[in-house]
């Protein structure tokens, strides 16, 4: 399935909540992935796959490795299909967005 990034926040910390405002992680966001909710394991990194960054430039073959996931969820629509992931980090709080089209 096909994601857009649509947050990343502190996962711990006083910073805890709050958008990710260090390093590279403001470009990260609007980015379009893949994900399959089955890739994600716990005690684990989640593998991002990008398909392509906010403006549209194709990102095919770049990934993003993160830190041990903790937890995730998500939420289906009326269909049953993943419309919301939500995946909890060493460092950060990731919210993907599920999106119809490449």
């Amino acid at each position: 399935m096909l994601y857009k990034i649509v947050s990343i926040k502190h996962s711990r910390g006083t910073l805890k909540g709050l958008d990710r405002q260090d390093n590279r992680y403001p470009l990260r966001i609007g980015r379009l992935i893949a994900l399959d909710v089955n890739d994600i394991m716990i005690d684990f990194p989640l593998i991002i796959k990008y398909i392509r960054d906010s403006d549209g430039t194709s990102m095919r073959n770049l990934v993003l490795r993160t830190s041990f996931v903790k937890s995730f969820e998500y939420i289906k629509d009326n269909n049953g299909d993943i419309d919301c992931i939500n995946v909890v980090t060493e460092n950060s709080i990731y919210e993907f967005k599920r999106v119809d089209d490449e």
